[in-house]
């Protein structure tokens, strides 16, 4: 993901008085967008889980549904118990739309994404408690789908779409067996920019509360997306490593002249409340503190 990709991304709000939301169900649910469904589900999976050392599996499905353009499938592979249920449409724009609209790939991706036509959501259903865990045992069952027209993986939580060859570069390479060390950000939580005016946006994490952070938000310009998400993914790794507890009135140093405060989150919490809470982030002057 470039860092133009990052900046021309957007979604625009209009001010209002919005009750918090509650936290949503932690589960762990993808949606597959693809242009078709897979006919035969077992198939795909004879053919494309050896490559990736899964050789303890087994899967129900309901081959006449299938006929008519449902998937509706329980898939075990190993440990981990997935349910399949596919639709010969599109995802419902109310459903998929933040998703979409806030994701940070390229135009031609996100184009490929809209046109999907077909899309299977994927439930996460038990084995391990280990959202690492649970993230490669969906994208592994994901990557069983290429030859069906697998487009992107769409992570409503996160508010992002991973396109399929993202999706690629992770799962056959060195990267999936390092995930645990160096967790893939930019595919597995999502990085928003919600504007409330033409110049004033309001930069927000997604999805870190999956792995135990709350999540940040930042109130200023697209001057400051670049700088802002690193220090996003800076601070997910200082609390997750570190198992650290920020908290209202904080404040954090990075470098001589980056002097941070945290602070409640007062607007805009529907959009930017996550489920373990979000930290708004201010800068303040370096001159104060000599």
């Amino acid at each position: 993901m470039s860092r133009a990709n990052r900046k021309n991304n957007r979604r625009r709000v209009v001010a209002k008085k919005i009750t918090p939301k509650k936290a949503e169900d932690q589960r762990l649910k993808l949606i597959f967008l693809a242009s078709s469904l897979p006919k035969c589900i077992a198939e795909r999976l004879q053919q494309n889980l050896p490559a990736f050392g899964v050789t303890d599996y087994s899967v129900e499905e309901d081959l006449e549904l299938a006929q008519e353009g449902i998937v509706n499938a329980d898939i075990n592979l190993g440990i981990h118990k997935i349910k399949v249920v596919g639709f010969s449409a599109a995802v419902p724009e109310k459903v998929g739309q933040m998703a979409l609209d806030c994701c940070n790939w390229s135009p031609d991706d996100k184009q490929a994404m809209r046109a999907h036509s077909h899309h299977m959501v994927v439930y996460y259903e038990g084995g391990s408690l280990d959202i690492v865990e649970q993230f490669l045992a969906l994208y592994t069952l994901a990557c069983c789908f290429i030859d069906d027209g697998l487009l992107a993986i769409m992570d409503i939580a996160a508010w992002n779409c991973v396109p399929v060859h993202a999706i690629k570069q992770l799962m056959h390479s060195e990267l999936r067996n390092n995930c645990d060390e160096d967790l893939p950000l930019v595919l597995w939580t999502g990085f928003a920019k919600i504007f409330v005016s033409d110049s004033e946006v309001w930069l927000c994490s997604k999805g870190f509360h999956r792995f135990g952070v709350m999540d940040f938000a930042w109130f200023g310009t697209m001057e400051d997306v670049n700088e802002v998400y690193e220090l996003f993914h800076g601070l997910f790794s200082y609390v997750r490593n570190e198992k650290a507890k920020l908290k209202v009135g904080d404040t954090a140093q990075f470098g001589d002249n980056l002097i941070l405060r945290f602070v409640k989150l007062n607007d805009y919490h529907e959009y930017l409340e996550g489920p373990l809470g979000t930290l708004v982030i201010e800068r303040l002057d370096p001159s104060h503190f000599h």
